[in-house]
């Protein structure tokens, strides 16, 4: 399975929550749960790179 990109993720998300209260298939809920663990993957990324720029802009000073 590919990796999913953060406009995906966000596709996914609104698509489950406009379904609220709807019972998802299982594919569904493997697709969601795949797409909330790469949120979770691409967030870190994110958090790493942003404390790498704030040391590197500190380190500067």
């Amino acid at each position: 399975m590919r990796d999913l990109t953060h406009e995906e993720v966000r596709r996914l998300e609104d698509h489950i929550a406009r379904r609220e209260g709807d019972c998802l298939s299982f594919e569904e809920l493997v697709i969601l749960l795949a797409a909330r663990d790469e949120k979770e993957r691409l967030q870190a990324k994110v958090n790493v790179l942003e404390a790498a720029a704030g040391a590197d802009s500190g380190a500067g000073a």
